[in-house]
């Protein structure tokens, strides 16, 4: 019998510790079994919670609770954005004749956009990299930190309510900014508004960090 069937038997024989439901998963905290529908607890379920019915589950997004992986991918797509940064700004105006230049600058200011907008994914990214100590001395990697989809029972999640509204507050924000830049670019007829859409991007690249970050503030008080 493979262990994807021994897991499904296992999980029939368990309900839920609110009823008499059929478990659908055991809580990643506590451990206790829960019924299902799970509920979604990102930013985007929030409106489909509301049309359809939950049991005593809830799926969430734990930015406190991760793993480490490569973070070469990362590095090579932020050395590039910077890099098209830098060749804007300085390659550029050096290479192409001051007429090509106005071409790309004006009116809809796409030179400075472009600096703009890849130095701050750029440096997001980069904000984002961690570096661990290999078995030499001269040796070292390069780690980014993911965080976790769980499965946490209602008690359990109460608990991580403060994150939550933390998760909401700095996704609303990025994405206020990105319509911010959207309405100001078609405004202006302009692409150098645009820059909010990349600080939005920016926001959400940083996102698990920054709530790690002050959760761990919060929970070290405590």
């Amino acid at each position: 019998m493979s262990t994807e069937t021994t897991g499904t038997q296992h999980r029939r024989d368990l309900v839920c510790y609110r009823d008499t439901d059929e478990a659908e998963a055991v809580c990643g905290n506590c451990g206790r079994p829960v019924c299902g529908p799970l509920m979604d607890a990102s930013f985007g379920g929030l409106i489909r919670n509301l049309y359809t019915d939950h049991g005593h589950g809830q799926r969430f997004h734990d930015a406190t609770f991760h793993h480490y992986e490569s973070g070469l991918g990362r590095v090579l797509l932020a050395v590039g954005l910077l890099g098209i940064s830098i060749l804007f700004s300085v390659v550029v105006p050096r290479l192409i004749p001051r007429i090509v230049l106005a071409t790309i600058s004006t009116p809809i200011e796409l030179k400075p956009a472009l600096i703009q907008s890849s130095a701050i994914i750029g440096i997001a990214l980069l904000a984002t990299l961690r570096y661990q100590r290999g078995e030499r001395k001269t040796s070292f990697r390069i780690r980014i930190r993911r965080g976790y989809e769980r499965v946490l029972c209602d008690e359990c999640f109460e608990n991580r309510l403060v994150q939550l509204a933390l998760m909401y507050v700095i996704t609303g924000v990025a994405i206020v900014s990105f319509l911010l830049g959207v309405r100001n670019a078609i405004a202006t007829s302009s692409l150098l508004p645009l820059r909010m859409g990349a600080l939005a991007i920016g926001i959400i690249v940083i996102r698990d960090d920054l709530v790690a970050y002050v959760m761990f503030i919060l929970e070290s008080e405590n």
